[in-house]
């Protein structure tokens, strides 16, 4: 087959032409049907060539675009061929990746059977009936004119796999949170509090062992608990585990809240898995738009223009990635070339925080239960049979275990406008089912119910509505809850309800419009009910600050008690990362107080923000002293984040509380600890020591690494991008070489080991003259990481490594002189001034064409 790619335009102008009925062939070339081919071509389109294939833009294109060849968008190739006074053509080629155009199924299918086709008298070889290839015989190219449903589209995955892990070599992730605190009252006694969570992630790959554990200790004993000690596999969507899981951690699995309190032995399967992620930034129904031409897609929302598209040729989805989140219709118009093609309405359907997918999820899992028996207290039950015939208490004994088998299964779906899930699941004798549902009916108005019913006569209905107030005026919600416990789940009733609404009232002209917001909550089971009213309003804003004004009132009632608290507040925002509140309180116990806080931030590497209060009393039914106050400082080490705080009230007492949390990776490369509390991470081991500072660019957000190793607590099942660069604010240049950039998959456990190949760098400015003291230029200087050539009058620039600083110098006699530097004590750049070769510095000389070292040893300076 000939490429005729240069040579075949040539022929086709000078010697192609349509004949008229009666023309006469000419010397020297040949005729089929309606075109006269000169034998060079004949000869060459017998082997067979390549020729290009165009689509026909029809409808929309103005006389101007057709002059200008918008007309026509290359689609691929074809060979055509002359056999027995006849054209044909085979192997076609269709292009769709490079143009954006995307063919049906179908019509792929059809132009893949065109092989070896011949033209029919009309100079055209037929695809489908109203579809034919034609050739343009001026330009020697094919043309297909399609319709819409000719045209396919390729729609954006709603959901994907995550890659592969990044190795399946041993490492592991361990983190921890830790919390307590000691009281001291006013009457001498004190005690104190704590907590501690661990979690260590053993990983090879996709599959993981947790273990999950707590401690707790009180005034007067300490207890620990095994959260979880489970098998995990994660991958490609599908999702395995085995082992034990404490009856809170259930809920991790499934909406299972009939299992409270105790542990879970066993295993579970199923495609509710964290390795399979959905896009929620696009419409969860696909908006397709034709373009019968090359044309722009105009986004309308209430009228105002939110976004403009571009799509070639064909079926296109709309990406919906670049709208607003929400449920809420557009207006979407079709232009070409400033005509309006087509005008539509569509729905763009994105929820917020939805993990629910359109296919089904679900999973199955079982094994044995163990809790603390549960016994009716009948003296609490008798009680309360007066007014509810439902309601059962329990005592527990926890020196017995009640064991049972448990086995279930989860589902959930998004179903058009509805997002559900479902669990079912047996517990002895016991069945038990839970449903949750959330109905979108619009933008402005959703409906969500959660229920359980067990054969124990337990059941649970919760339901709520919240809607978006129009014109952004604000949002209003309902809830209700009741449960009924029954005679074999140890569930605590309750009977209630909350409503609320915010309001965004007009701002009268002040820097900002005012907040109202209203809560009410009640539970009857309980007997309290709580009202509360706060208001906001922007008082100033400008180049010293802002100031805010803040009023609340709150009520508390319980049976026959009642209490009400009241504040008002005035926060002074400085433009330094300082903020002020001055306000007065009051409430029943405490009585009316005059309260005054400050809070600074802070952009170091340890001291993170502090804040102090102090609050004078002026009326008070309790306490011995009327001033009291504290303060709270969040600061960071090279190995966790940590919070202390100390208060005093209005008795002698105080009281004082710290938090820290922190994590290690490690593998069989590297070890590292830092803060962060994830599941996995990145070790990035620079080399470097001390206090030798550089940035890790990690998706596009930045993070300092210092020192020789830095760990970065990383969450699961995510796709990362790094980059090791120069820091923006250090004073130290690196030169950074290979490993440098990296992009990895993690999972649970994983700990991925980065070495960049970094080296301190200094830049050297200076002169090279001769021993005369005269310029010399065009002379090569260089470094292992630098080279750099002498202007004429003798200047250069040339980093240099700083734990290297030797620079070689090329000599006119074909020798080398080696400077040794001492720059040590120098940062980023310096000035050397007028450096000069000695005899002493040179350490090879070429004589004869061969190497020699000097018999004289290397003097450097």
């Amino acid at each position: 087959m000939v490429n005729n790619k240069f040579v075949l335009p040539v022929i086709i102008a000078c010697s192609l032409g349509p004949l008229s009925a009666s023309a006469q062939p000419s010397y020297g070339s040949k005729v089929i049907g309606n075109y006269r081919f000169p034998d060079t071509l004949y000869s060459l389109m017998e082997e067979g060539i390549k020729i290009p294939v165009y689509l026909i833009n029809n409808g929309t294109v103005s006389e101007k675009e057709k002059a200008a060849g918008n007309r026509y968008v290359r689609i691929g190739t074809v060979t055509l061929f002359v056999d027995g006074n006849k054209l044909g053509l085979r192997e076609v080629e269709v292009q769709e990746s490079g143009n954006g155009i995307r063919l049906s199924k179908e019509m792929s299918t059809l132009l893949q059977g065109i092989d070896n086709k011949k033209f029919n008298d009309q100079m055209q070889i037929p695809v489908k009936p109203g579809t034919a290839f034609q050739l343009d015989q001026k330009k020697m190219r094919l043309l297909l004119t399609l319709s819409q449903d000719d045209y396919g589209v390729q729609l954006r995955p709603r959901e994907v796999d995550i890659d592969a892990p990044e190795s399946d070599d041993l490492s592991g992730t361990f983190t921890y949170n830790l919390g307590a605190y000691h009281t001291r009252s006013g009457y001498g006694s004190n005690w104190t509090s704590g907590y501690l969570n661990a979690r260590s992630w053993t990983s090879m790959g996709a599959s993981h062992l947790l273990i999950d554990g707590s401690g707790y200790v009180n005034k007067d004993s300490h207890e620990t608990q095994m959260n979880a000690i489970m098998l995990e596999r994660d991958y490609q969507g599908m999702r395995y585990a085995a082992g034990l899981l404490s009856g809170w951690a259930m809920q991790s699995v499934a909406s299972v809240s009939g299992i409270s309190g105790g542990e879970v032995y066993g295993v579970s399967v199923g495609n509710q898995a964290n390795s399979r992620k959905r896009d929620n930034t696009l419409s969860l129904t696909p908006i397709v738009l034709y373009f019968p031409s090359s044309g722009e897609a105009r986004i309308r929302r209430d009228g105002q223009l939110i976004g403009i598209q571009r799509f070639d040729v064909g079926n296109h989805e709309l990406d919906t990635s670049q709208l607003p989140y929400g449920i809420y219709t557009v207006e979407i118009e079709v232009v070409n070339g400033g005509r309006t093609v087509s005008r539509n309405i569509y729905t763009v359907n994105k929820p917020f925080s939805n993990n629910i997918s359109q296919s089904l999820r679900w999973q199955l899992w079982g094994g044995v239960y163990n809790r603390d028996k549960a016994i009716i207290n009948v003296e609490k039950y008798r009680k309360h049979k007066k007014s509810d015939d439902n309601t059962y208490y329990y005592d527990y004994d926890t020196h017995h275990k009640d064991t049972m088998s448990l086995v279930g299964a989860s589902f959930g779906k998004r179903s058009g406008m509805l997002d559900w899930s479902a669990s079912t699941y047996m517990m002895r004798e016991q069945m038990v089912g839970e449903f949750w549902g959330s109905l979108n009916l619009s933008s402005y108005m959703s409906l969500n119910s959660q229920s359980m019913a067990a054969s124990d006569g337990t059941w649970r209905a919760n339901y709520g509505a919240n809607m978006r107030l129009p014109w952004n005026i604000g949002s209003v919600w309902y809830t209700h809850e009741k449960l009924s416990s029954g005679r074999f789940l140890d569930l605590y009733e309750n009977n209630g309800n909350t409503w609320g609404a915010t309001f965004n009232l007009p701002s009268f002209g002040l820097p900002s419009a005012g907040n109202l917001s209203l809560t009410r909550q009640e539970d009857k089971a309980y007997h309290y009910k709580r009202y509360q009213v706060d208001f906001s309003q922007g008082i100033y804003a400008g180049r010293y600050g802002s100031a805010r004004l803040r009023l609340g009132l709150s009520r508390y009632e319980y049976l026959n008690d009642e209490e009400k608290d009241r504040y008002v507040m005035l926060d002074f925002s400085i433009p330094i990362g300082n903020t002020v509140s001055v306000g007065v309180t009051h409430n029943r116990d405490s009585g009316t107080a005059l309260n005054v806080n400050a809070s600074r931030q802070f952009d170091g590497d340890y001291l993170k923000s502090a804040s102090a209060n102090i609050a004078k009393a002026f009326s008070s039914n309790e306490g011995q002293r009327d001033i009291s106050g504290g303060g709270s400082v969040n600061f960071d080490t090279p190995w966790n984040s940590n919070i202390l705080s100390v208060q005093s009230g209005t008795s002698k007492g105080w009281n004082a509380t710290l938090t820290s949390s922190g994590s290690l990776g490690w593998s069989k490369e590297a070890f590292a600890a830092g803060r962060g509390t994830e599941s996995a991470g990145v070790i990035v081991d620079t080399g470097l020591q001390g206090d030798d500072a550089l940035t890790l660019k990690l998706n596009g957000r930045k993070e300092k690494l210092k020192g020789g190793k830095t760990w970065v607590s990383l969450p699961a099942y995510q796709n990362y991008d790094l980059e090791v660069m120069n820091s923006e604010t250090g004073t130290e240049s690196y030169d950074i070489g290979s490993n440098a950039r990296r992009h990895i998959t993690v999972y649970p456990g994983n700990t991925v080991v980065m070495k960049p190949s970094v080296k301190k760098i200094v830049t050297l400015f200076g002169r090279l003259v001769d021993e005369h003291g005269q310029p010399i230029g065009a002379t090569q200087i260089k470094n292992h990481v630098g080279i750099t050539r002498t202007e004429q009058d003798g200047r250069f620039v040339i980093d240099v490594d700083k734990n290297n600083p030797i620079l070689s110098i090329a000599t006119p006699d074909d020798s080398l002189c080696e400077l040794r530097l001492d720059i040590e004590s120098n940062r980023g750049a310096l000035w050397l001034g007028d450096i000069t070769c000695d005899k002493g510095n040179y350490v090879w000389q070429e004589t004869n064409g061969m190497m020699e070292r000097d018999n004289e040893k290397a003097i450097r300076s």
